[in-house]
Order: C-alpha cells, then structure tokens, then sequence
C-alpha cells in the first residue's frame, strides 16, 4: 500500500538531518539555540557575542588555527543540536598528538539527533586525519567555558561558566564518549570565613614568611601573571594572555583579585569576579607557581579574598575549576571550608 502524501510529508518532517551552519544568517542561528541553560537575558546576550567571534577566523581563536565546522541537527526547520567541531594544527604540530576537538555543544534531549551530529563529527575528524576527539573545550582557548556540568544543576550559573540541562552526560555517553578529566568546583560562605585552624595558619604565615600579598593590576601585572602562569605548564602567549584578560575584565572588579610576591618574583594570583554588584563571587583564576605549592601561597590568597568580600558584603564565594586529580588543591579548598558543589567534564573520543 502506498503511503499517503500526508504521511510522506510527516516523515520528511520528522526526519533528523545534519547540516553545516554557513553565512551569517546560520551562524547566528546556530549561536542562539542553547536549551535549558538557565541563563539570565543579560548572560545569554554576553556569551552569544563572545561565542561570534570565537567562531569567527578573523580572530586568533580555533577556526582560525586549522579545519572546523559549525555542525547542527536539524528537524524540519527546527535546529535540535548543535556542536563546533575541528582541529587545532598547531595543537598538532606542537605536541605531536592527531586530536581534534568539539565545543559549543547544545542539545534538547533527543539521542537519535546527537547520535547523527556525532556521527558528522566522525566522519570530518577522520577526514582531517584525527586519531580522537576531546571536549567540549573552550572555543576561544582563553575563556572558561569548557565541559560539561555533571553536578550542580539547581545551583545558580557561574560568571563565564559552563550551565547545561542535565541530559548531557547521558547523550555523550551513549554516542561513545569516556570521560577524558573532571573539573571540580568548591562553594565558601563568605560569612563562615575561614577554619579556626587556617585563620591561625594564615596569619603565622602573613608574620613570618616573606610572602606579599596585594591587589592584582590586570594591566601592570600582566607579565607577572604570565610568568606564573607558564611556571604551571600553561604554555601562553603574551598575546593569548591579553585575549583573556579581555574576557573578564566586563566582571572583574580590583578588590576581588590578589598576587602573591615573594621577594620580587610572583608566586601566584586568584582572580575573582562578579557580575556587577551581585552578592556572589567567582574565583576562575587561581594560579600557584611550582616551587611554591607546598607553603602558604594558596592560602594567603584565599584568606586575603574572603576577607575583602566580607567587607563589602558578598554571600559566597564560587572557586572553580580543579582538577579532580589535583589532590593538593583540592585538600587546601576543603580544609579551608569549601563544598564541592558542581562539576564539570571533558570526555574523549578515540576513533
């Protein structure tokens, strides 16, 4: 039996296609479709020009470091995923490794159209020579926009962070991503301020060690940053510095941002920021130069933050993204009162 014109329409409807976002008009399109990501108008507004030109190859971000695709699931005429897919050459070239990535992935819960868009990644990755995929990272390398939230979907959306319905674990999963690293998140309430124990600790370390702590400059202490910042393997740019610090400078505000010093050479930095005169507070930037792990750094920092934001009465205080593995950081964010309270992951794909 024939079917009836009725019904081949809602199969062409119903039919889940990928297509590549091209022109203006589908780059715009592909950039606005975020569901569920409990973002303020104001925050969607910001991350969708920041988005723009970190798809754009004019600028020194992905798209202009090698091949990349702006891909989306289609239904109809109604976008239902999206992801940005590529790889970095000179990734490639300097390290030596066949990867390539995915970022700015949004999905509705739909397995089938993440399956398929996957499937493109796939088949463009192999065509570009990848031996595996990992992401989602950030697309323009400096902003901190990467994984995925796993944990912490009631709280409330971080400045310049990931926040995603819960579904998307499931979806990569299914589409034969492994975890690749967990980032972890540790929430202060800035009135409990800190331990008895750490208070003590902090101000012996404040009498006795040569350790400096002073409001950061993001301009004047731009070379100290660097400089801590490769002491940790960051590998950055001066220029690649300046393209983040212009990302936060919108939030960052010189009250909630510390360096460390020791006797002229800088040991570390925590950078906070806020979101006008919000009550709350992330800490994105905490940086610990090598030879100065194991002493008082971090904890000087950390004393110097929450005792500024007491004064102007800020509520909590977000310190994010750790590495899971990173037990030294992690045992100096819970034993000076953090909660773990969100997590962010990256996965891997190998093909």
């Amino acid at each position: 039996m024939m079917s009836s014109g009725w019904e081949s329409w809602c199969v062409q409807m119903n039919e889940i296609r990928v297509i590549e976002a091209a022109g203006l008009g589908g780059r715009a399109a592909f950039l606005g479709f975020g569901p569920g990501n409990g973002l303020s108008g104001k925050e969607r507004r910001r991350k969708f020009f920041s988005e723009f030109r970190s798809t754009h190859p004019a600028w020194d971000v992905l798209p202009k470091r090698g091949p990349c695709a702006l891909l989306a699931a289609m239904e109809g005429d109604k976008m239902v995923a999206r992801v940005m897919t590529g790889v970095d050459l000179e990734f490639v070239e300097s390290t030596g490794q066949k990867q390539g990535y995915i970022c700015l992935f949004e999905a509705e819960n739909r397995q089938e159209a993440v399956g398929r868009l996957m499937d493109e990644v796939v088949r463009r990755q192999r065509q570009w020579g990848s031996e595996r995929v990992v992401g989602p990272i950030s697309p323009n390398l400096v902003d901190f926009r990467s994984g995925v939230l796993v944990k912490g979907f009631d709280e409330r959306p971080g400045v310049l962070s990931v926040h995603n319905p819960p579904w998307y674990d499931v979806l990569m999963t299914q589409c034969g991503f492994v975890k690749a690293q967990d980032f972890l998140a540790y929430r202060f309430q800035v009135a409990d301020g800190l331990p008895d124990q750490y208070e003590g600790a902090a101000a012996w370390a404040r009498e006795r060690t040569r350790i400096a702590v002073r409001n950061c400059d993001l301009g004047q202490d731009e070379r100290a940053l660097l400089n801590v910042l490769n002491d940790c393997g960051e590998g950055m740019s001066l220029a690649e510095l300046r393209m983040g610090l212009g990302a936060i400078r919108p939030y960052y505000q010189k009250p909630f941002g510390f360096m460390a010093w020791k006797e002229g050479r800088p040991c570390g930095f925590l950078l906070a920021l806020r979101e006008g005169k919000a009550a709350h507070l992330r800490a994105s930037q905490f940086f610990i130069a090598r030879p100065f792990r194991n002493g008082p750094t971090a904890l000087l920092l950390m004393d110097a933050l929450l005792k500024s934001a007491r004064k102007v009465g800020i509520l909590t205080v977000e310190a994010s993204t750790i590495l899971e593995e990173n037990s030294a950081s992690r045992a100096v964010m819970e034993g000076a009162g953090g909660t773990n309270h969100k997590i962010y992951r990256q996965y891997r794909l190998n093909l």
